[in-house]
């Protein structure tokens, strides 16, 4: 996982990942995909809430339907703030509205007693999540680059297939990388098989 900020100075940034050094076992090979989150990094306040919802009109029409889906919504840690410092799995969220709709219900309900405007941050999300690491994520899609050696004379931009995230990432921003291993037949599993991964950027006048 990696985080970069957008620009520097008077260039834009654009972001490529390569591995400079591949396995030293010769029955090993390493190859690198790149992925973009779900949804990048928010940070927001609430408009209305209850144990199960939180909506923030501010947001409404700005994102598509369950963009936030399967990320974590996690409420300001601050004294008197109810449900302080919780964090919950978004099942689902309307764009139109606002609202982000929760697997698990929080601890407090809200009452009048009880403030309406609660400062909260949305984690990225994985555009995929995989239990195992002997199945194979999904590639070749508008999110996640095909799996590539990735050299230093070819990288892989973090502009995934041209999707519409574009090749620079903002300030709490990431971008996820896959590492595919394959072994022959007739070789040991820990022999020489690390290798360095590479980050570099591109500046260009804007």
């Amino acid at each position: 996982m990696f985080s970069f900020k957008k620009s520097f100075g008077q260039y834009d940034i654009y972001t490529f990942i390569y591995i400079k050094r591949n396995s030293r076992n010769p029955k090993a090979l390493i190859r690198i995909a790149i992925e973009k989150p779900q949804n990048q990094y928010l940070s927001s306040s609430s408009t209305s809430w209850n144990s199960m919802q939180f909506i923030d009109n501010s947001l409404s029409g700005t994102y598509d339907d369950n963009y936030f889906q399967d990320a974590y919504l996690l409420i300001s840690s601050a004294a008197g703030v109810p449900n302080s410092g919780q964090r919950r799995l978004i099942s689902s969220y309307e764009g139109s509205t606002g609202t982000f709709t929760f697997y698990e219900a929080l601890s407090t309900n809200y009452s009048d007693s009880l403030t309406s405007i609660i400062s909260y941050t949305v984690d990225p999300g994985p555009a995929q999540r995989i239990k195992t690491g002997t199945v194979s994520p999904s590639t070749g899609t508008s999110r996640v680059s095909i799996f590539s050696k990735a050299a230093s004379y070819y990288p892989i931009s973090i502009n995934v297939e041209g999707s519409v995230t574009g090749s620079q990432l903002g300030p709490n921003e990431i971008c996820y990388v896959w590492i595919e291993r394959d072994i022959n037949k007739g070789s040991s599993y820990y022999e020489e098989d690390d290798c360095t991964l590479t980050v570099y950027y591109s500046k260009e006048s804007s």
